[in-house]
């Protein structure tokens, strides 16, 4: 009897599907990621330009000497 039944298990053919909600598509996820991660970079590369900019104003400010005239 158990080997009837596992012959007929073997011979089944199971059929599943899934009736979910289509998740978003891959390319426009990472379209839109590539975008965040494009503004951050410009957004870090301005703020380093601008630190670097100061930095260098600063030292030029502090090596200036006063000019007497005589």
């Amino acid at each position: 009897e158990i080997d009837s039944l596992r012959a007929r298990i073997a011979q089944e053919e199971v059929s599943v599907e899934v009736d979910a909600a289509r998740g978003p598509e891959l390319g426009t996820v990472l379209s839109d990621l590539r975008s965040q991660y494009e503004g951050i970079v410009q957004k870090n590369k301005e703020e380093a330009e601008n630190w670097y900019r100061k930095k260098g104003q600063n030292q030029y400010n502090g090596c200036q000497l006063p000019l007497r005239v005589s």
